[in-house]
């Protein structure tokens, strides 16, 4: 039976319906660029990169950055700022891609989510790390890893030899209902377990693939 959190006091965050993920594709013509600002310069940028291309996103401009926005959670948040405040830069929308990896390790964590918010930007937080979104395409779990090697390491009994570069995508891809099934699940669980915005395991990743699935057509 998993451990019930005593609340944080933190006012969860309503929960996105899992049927606004199945939007009929291609229903937008033309639109101003998706920014998305991630933490990892290999895992996420890949992951989002093969995702544009599945999602043939031609009419849609989605910038992604990666490394070079640093790796604090307030880097990331600060970055997507400077990209907005530039005057050739008009975003549709704004997602910032960072982890939380447990309760107390990013020191600039509250500050980053709290700027984020007041900016207007999409948050696509997984706690401990990205992979935990990997892991939910082959099952549901709601274990307490201690950190995001936890999550490799149990990701890596369904992906033999997973690393950071890794990108053989299509084995994802192909589990990616599935995956938002069960993003969308521990969420709940959460929900009625805890009081915590952004609790472990968790990721809102999702979020940010439905949005991208709603603008093209999947290969």
């Amino acid at each position: 039976m998993a451990r019930t959190r005593k609340p944080s006091g933190r006012k969860q965050e309503r929960r996105r319906p899992l049927d606004s993920f199945r939007r009929d594709y291609g229903e937008r013509k033309e639109a101003n660029p998706i920014l998305i600002v991630c933490e990892g310069e290999k895992t996420e940028p890949l992951y989002f990169d093969d995702l544009r291309r599945r999602f043939r996103l031609s009419a849609v401009q989605v910038k992604i950055v990666g490394g070079e926005a640093g790796t604090a959670p307030i880097s990331i948040v600060n970055y997507a700022s400077r990209e907005q405040n530039n005057q050739n830069n008009h975003y549709e929308a704004i997602w910032c891609v960072f982890d939380r990896e447990g309760v107390h390790v990013n020191a600039t964590f509250d500050e980053a989510v709290n700027q984020a918010n007041r900016l207007n930007y999409r948050l696509a937080i997984s706690n401990p790390a990205f992979e935990y979104w990997y892991l939910l395409h082959f099952g549901y779990t709601d274990r307490q890893f201690a950190s995001a090697r936890e999550v490799i390491q149990e990701l890596r009994e369904h992906i033999n030899g997973y690393e950071k570069s890794w990108r053989d995508f299509s084995l994802l891809f192909n589990r990616l209902d599935v995956a938002l099934v069960h993003a969308e699940r521990v969420l709940k669980w959460h929900q009625r377990e805890t009081n915590e915005t952004y609790p472990c395991p968790s990721t809102h990743v999702h979020e940010l693939v439905g949005d991208l699935r709603s603008m093209g057509t999947a290969q």
